[in-house]
C-alpha cells in the first residue's frame, strides 16, 4: 500500500496569528526588559536578551496564539523533525549564554559537566518517578473534574511507526534544549535578584508552563509543576543530566507507552457522534 503523500504545507494550516500590534509590543517590551538588565543590572547583554526572551516573549506569545485549528497533515514525522531542531538550537543558546554568564556561582559551576553513571541512573530514577505520580495525579483530578486534553494533544502523538522513531528524536531535542534553557541557564541567570537556585526557578517555571498553552489550562499548570520538579533535581544535584534525562524518558513514556491512559477517549456532546482522529487511517502505515 502506498504511503500518503506527506503535506508539509499542512503544518501551518489553519493557524491564525495573534495580532501584529501586540505581537510588536510584545517584543519591544521584551527589548527594554533586555536593556534594562544590561544598562541598570549590569547583567551581559546577550544573556539578557536570552532570558528575556524566554520569560517574556515566547510565553506571552503562546498564551495569546491559537493552536486549535492546526492541521499537522497526515505525516507528522516533518514537524517532530523541525521542532527538534528549533528546541536543539533553544538549548544550544542556553548553553552559550552560560557561557556569558561564567563563572558560575557555586555548587552550579559544573551544571552541564559529567556525571558518573550511577548516579545518574539513581537521581534520574527518582526525578522520572516523581513526574510520573504527578501526571497520575493530574490524570485523577482531571477525571474527577472533567477535564479533557485538547484536540491538538491527540493529533501531536505519534501513530504509524516512522513517527514513533521521529518522535524519539523530538524527545530528546526537548530534553535537551528545554532543561539546558529554562532549568539551565535562566536560574542562572536569575540569582542574583533571587535567593536561591528554587526562588530563581520559580519565574521560568512559570514560563515553561505558558509554552505548554496548547495543552489547554491544566496543562499549563501540570507542565508549570512538571518544571518545578526537574528544577529540584538541578537544585539538590548541581547538574542538568539528570533532569535532561527524565524529562526525555517522560516524553518517550507519554507518546509511545502512556498516551491511551492518560489521553482516554474525548467525550462527545449530547446527541453528537464520537469525534473522529484524523490520523487514525495512517495508524499502522510506515516508511518503504
Amino acid at each position: 500500500m502506498e504511503e500518503p503523500e506527506a503535506r508539509p504545507e499542512a503544518i501551518a494550516k489553519g493557524h491564525s496569528e495573534p495580532n501584529p500590534a501586540f505581537a510588536r509590543a510584545v517584543f519591544l517590551a521584551t527589548a527594554a526588559l533586555a536593556g534594562w538588565a544590561w544598562v541598570f543590572a549590569d547583567r551581559p547583554l546577550f544573556p539578557s536578551l536570552l532570558a528575556s526572551v524566554l520569560l517574556v516573549y515566547f510565553p506571552v506569545m503562546s498564551l495569546v496564539t491559537p493552536t486549535d485549528n492546526i492541521e499537522l497533515g497526515p505525516d507528522k514525522t516533518r514537524f517532530y523533525v523541525l521542532t527538534a531542531v528549533v528546541l536543539l538550537a533553544l538549548g544550544g543558546l542556553g548553553a552559550l549564554g552560560l557561557v556569558e554568564l561564567r563563572p558560575l556561582p557555586q555548587p552550579y559551576a559544573g551544571i552541564l559537566g559529567g556525571i558518573e553513571w550511577v548516579e545518574l541512573l539513581v537521581q534520574t530514577s527518582v526525578l522520572l518517578g516523581a513526574c510520573l505520580l504527578l501526571m497520575g495525579l493530574f490524570h485523577l483530578l482531571g477525571g474527577a473534574l472533567g477535564w479533557e486534553e485538547r484536540p491538538l494533544v491527540r493529533r501531536l502523538m505519534p501513530r504509524s511507526r516512522r513517527e514513533k522513531r521521529t518522535y524519539g528524536l523530538l524527545c530528546g531535542a526537548a530534553g535537551v534544549g528545554e532543561e539546558i534553557a529554562y532549568r539551565g541557564f535562566l536560574p542562572i541567570y536569575l540569582l542574583p535578584w533571587a535567593a536561591t537556585y528554587m526562588t530563581a526557578a520559580l519565574a521560568p517555571c512559570v514560563a515553561f508552563g505558558c509554552l505548554h498553552m496548547y495543552q489547554g489550562g491544566h496543562g499549563v499548570l501540570r507542565t508549570g509543576l512538571i518544571g518545578l520538579l526537574l528544577a529540584a533535581g538541578v537544585y539538590a544535584t548541581g547538574n542538568i543530566w539528570a533532569a535532561v534525562a527524565a524529562h526525555t524518558l517522560l516524553n518517550l513514556l507519554v507518546g509511545l507507552v502512556l498516551k491511551d491512559v492518560l489521553l482516554g477517549t474525548p467525550r462527545p456532546s449530547p446527541g453528537e457522534p464520537p469525534p473522529v482522529d484524523m490520523n487514525e487511517p495512517y495508524a499502522d502505515q510506515d516508511a518503504k
